[in-house]
């Protein structure tokens, strides 16, 4: 798959699991992202994805999984993620983000 992510994947309400892994998807993380509430797991690493990580991800309570290993991705860790208890893995290595992660995260 190459170019952006499309915004319509925000809108699969019933969508549990979205793994995106070894694309060439280019831009943004699209802020829909935070609307499909069942979401468990979202893998979306080796890509080239740039600019922040949307903080409707926070949104997402059934997350359990998010991988956005190795992309392009700037900023820091939204602070919204302290919200997502159901959290059990985390991966955000190979990014150029900054700062530090979240107290309650």
């Amino acid at each position: 798959l190459t170019g952006p992510i499309p915004d319509e994947l925000g809108n699969l309400s019933k969508l549990k699991s979205l793994i995106l892994n070894d694309n060439n998807l280019t831009q943004s993380i699209p802020n829909a992202f935070g609307n499909p509430i069942r979401l468990k797991n979202l893998e979306i690493n080796k890509n080239k994805l740039s600019g922040s990580i949307p903080e409707e991800l926070g949104n997402l309570e059934k997350l359990e999984k998010l991988d956005l290993k190795s992309n392009v991705l700037v900023g820091s860790i939204p602070m919204t993620f302290a919200e997502l208890k159901s959290l059990e893995f985390l991966r955000l290595s190979g990014n150029n983000l900054e700062n530090s992660i979240p107290e309650n995260l």
